[in-house]
C-alpha cells in the first residue's frame, strides 16, 4: 500500500479521539465534523464493528479503518415486541483489546500469510495511535456487487461447489464470487482457502458485505468476525 503516513496521522490529529474513550457509531459525527474536507476527500463506510473512510482519490490504494470502543445499538423482538438494547464491544477475540475488531483482522491476516493464504484477503495493518487510540490501514478494494458481476454458468457453480468441499452455503455465500475466486485461484486453492476457513470459524464472514476484488483478484475484505 502506498501511502503517506505524516499526512494520514496530521489529518486525524485534531479529531476527538484519545486513548481509553468510548467511540460508539452514534459518534461518527464528531470525527467529520473534525475533518477538513471530510466530504470532498472522502467517502464514509461503516459496519458493525468499525468506521472506514475511503478516499475519493483514486491513486490511493488504501482505507483507513477506526474500530469501535463503546456500545453497539441492537434492535430485536422478543415475546412479539420490539425492543433495544446498549451493549459493550468486548468480545473481538484478542487478548490486547478485547473491543477491537481492527487488531483482531490484522492478527487474522497474519494467520492467514503464515498458511500461505494472505493473497486471499485484503491486507490489513496498524497505523498508529491518534493520541493513544488505534487505527489502520487495510488495501482499497472493489466491493462486490451483483450489478457488475456477470453470473456463471449451472456448470461453473457445480464445480465451485465441489471445490469447495464442506462449505456451508446457507443463502449467504455468492456462488458468483466463489467460482470468480476458484477461476482465479485453481480449485485447489479453494479447497484450501475454505477448510482454513472453516477449521478457523470464520464462515460468517464469508457474507456477500465482506468480499471484493483488488485488481480482480477475490479477496474478504472484513474478516474480523462479530461477537463470536
Amino acid at each position: 500500500m502506498n501511502y503517506n503516513k505524516r499526512e494520514i496521522f496530521n489529518m486525524f490529529k485534531n479529531t476527538p479521539l484519545y486513548k481509553g474513550m468510548d467511540f460508539s457509531e452514534e459518534e461518527n459525527y464528531k470525527i467529520f465534523s473534525a475533518l477538513k474536507n471530510f466530504e470532498n476527500d472522502f467517502f464514509c463506510s461503516n459496519g458493525a464493528s468499525k468506521l472506514v473512510f475511503i478516499p475519493k482519490d483514486t491513486s490511493k490504494d488504501f482505507v483507513i479503518k477506526i474500530p469501535y470502543s463503546g456500545m453497539y445499538h441492537t434492535i430485536f423482538e422478543d415475546d412479539g415486541r420490539i425492543r433495544e438494547s446498549y451493549c459493550r464491544y468486548k468480545k473481538a477475540g484478542n487478548k490486547e483489546r478485547p473491543w477491537d475488531y481492527c487488531l483482531t483482522e490484522v492478527l487474522r491476516y497474519k494467520t492467514a500469510v503464515s498458511h500461505g493464504l494472505g493473497r486471499c484477503f485484503a491486507r490489513t495493518e496498524y497505523f498508529g495511535a491518534i493520541n493513544g487510540y488505534p487505527i489502520y490501514i487495510q488495501e482499497k478494494c472493489d466491493v462486490f456487487r451483483h450489478t457488475n458481476n456477470i453470473s456463471h454458468t449451472k456448470k461453473a457453480h457445480n464445480t465451485t461447489l465441489k471445490a469447495s468441499g464442506e462449505l456451508d452455503f446457507d443463502g449467504f455465500i455468492d456462488i458468483d464470487w466463489l467460482t470468480d475466486f476458484r477461476l482465479y485461484y485453481g480449485s485447489v486453492m479453494l479447497r484450501r482457502f475454505t477448510k482454513f476457513i472453516i477449521n478457523n470459524g470464520w464462515e460468517d464472514d464469508l457474507r456477500i458485505d465482506n468480499i471484493g476484488y483488488i485488481n480482480n483478484r477475490p479477496v474478504l475484505i472484513d474478516y474480523s468476525s462479530f461477537l463470536d
